[in-house]
């Protein structure tokens, strides 16, 4: 194929390619051939319709579909020639649609970043330590109290009110003759005003005290939000949060055959996750000392968008947004410039790898993200394909980057620890 490539700088290139006209006009005959075996027109036997007529009633039709095909296929293939990788969507400088004319040869002009090279890239052998992971009894007992508290349960407290109960109230607006029955309330002064939490701390089932007070919108009773309401309150029913013991039952009810046997795999399951952090620690580092250790000019356009994300990401949060678009810009540049360097050198490593990811495996993301976030996989890839192009390629993306830093670690020199 006769391309040319003209470096506009390291990164950005224009590439200029032909499309032969007779190799679009034998797909344009093909594909009418293809398309009068299957049109019936009055007059004409099925299949017998003449290429002509199909031509002249269908030809701008098949025209476009034959050309964008070509010319895709085309592009594929000046980019191998050319040896280009481009990671921004190309911008096609020739508009060939309307350029093009039958049985004469195309020429497409189109405009693109392209992935910088890296000069001795070298990744086998990388230094990193040998993880020893220790878990300690506190770590383990720690995970046990979290394991008593979910099965807990509220259950009736024939007692005075204390801080933290559940507690089932009826309250009467006295100014205005309304009664809202049975509201659940739970007793923490994050839920209820202190002048209305002092005045019920320590009441018992059936009585009620009448107070004025202040209520904020996140409590219970909506028609109170905002409002400084005179009430009448009732306490109607009180449960307490109880804990059961850690005892051979509770482990039994978690599905273990006692508590020795579930202490055993509460402890081997810190050591578990504590390792994979670890290990994704040093991935992390192997990649940053690559970063650290190469550098190229990174695309423009790749650092504009990635960086508006993050700073788009950091005003929706308390601590950035009372910022200036400018001043966040200035904060992140660097944080960018590296996350989007250790892009570009994943790719470059996956590519040299030959690594790819299949259908099943983007299956298999799926189903265990949406587990992790307490999804259904349908509600999470509605969830990616709104983030994007409607792809799935974000997915598609993290899976790749995952096992091109698999491989980078499985290559690394690994040290005795001291």
């Amino acid at each position: 194929m006769n391309c040319v490539v003209e470096d506009i700088s390291i990164t950005k290139k224009r590439l200029t390619f032909e499309v032969k006209a007779d190799i679009v006009e034998g797909e344009i005959k093909k594909a009418l051939n293809e398309l009068r075996g299957r049109t019936k027109l009055p007059g004409f036997r099925p299949g017998k319709v003449p290429v002509s007529l199909l031509d002249k009633k269908y030809g701008k039709d098949v025209e476009k579909d034959v050309l964008d095909r070509i010319v895709a296929e085309s592009f594929s293939g000046a980019l191998q020639e050319s040896k280009l990788t481009p990671i921004t969507t190309p911008v096609f400088e020739t508009d060939f649609r309307s350029e093009f004319k039958r049985n004469i040869d195309l020429k497409i002009v189109c405009l693109m970043e392209v992935r910088p090279e890296i000069e001795n890239l070298v990744y086998e052998g990388l230094p990193t330590k040998e993880i020893d992971v220790k878990i300690e009894d506190d770590e383990i007992n720690a995970r046990l109290q979290g394991l008593q508290k979910s099965k807990g349960a509220y259950e009736p407290a024939d007692r005075e009110i204390r801080e933290d109960d559940l507690v089932v109230l009826d309250f009467e607006d006295v100014d205005n003759n309304n009664t809202y029955a049975d509201q659940y309330v739970r007793f923490e002064l994050s839920s209820i005003p202190e002048n209305t939490f002092n005045a019920l701390l320590g009441k018992n089932i059936g009585d009620s005290v009448e107070i004025t007070d202040s209520f904020p919108d996140t409590f219970p009773v909506e028609d109170f939000h905002g409002k400084r309401v005179n009430l009448k309150i009732t306490v109607k029913d009180n449960k307490e949060f109880v804990i059961p013991e850690l005892d051979d039952e509770l482990a039994k009810d978690i599905g273990f055959d006692g508590i020795a046997d579930l202490k055993k795999n509460v402890g081997e399951e810190l050591e578990k996750m504590k390792k994979e952090y670890l290990i994704k620690e040093q991935k992390a580092k192997l990649i940053k000392s690559l970063s650290d250790k190469h550098d190229f000019e990174v695309p423009q356009s790749i650092l504009d968008s990635e960086l508006a994300k993050i700073v788009a990401e950091a005003r929706q949060t308390d601590k950035h947004k009372d910022k200036t678009e400018e001043a966040l810009k200035e904060e992140f540049k660097d944080e960018v410039k590296q996350s989007v360097k250790a892009m570009i050198i994943l790719s470059t490593i996956g590519d040299r790898e030959n690594v790819s990811v299949a259908d099943n495996e983007i299956q298999e993301k799926i189903y265990m993200l949406s587990q992790m976030m307490s999804m259904s996989p349908e509600a999470l890839i509605q969830f990616y394909k709104n983030q994007g192009d409607g792809s799935l390629d974000g997915i598609r993306d993290m899976i790749y980057r995952e096992k091109v830093m698999d491989l980078i670690y499985s290559k690394a020199k690994i040290e005795k620890g001291e």
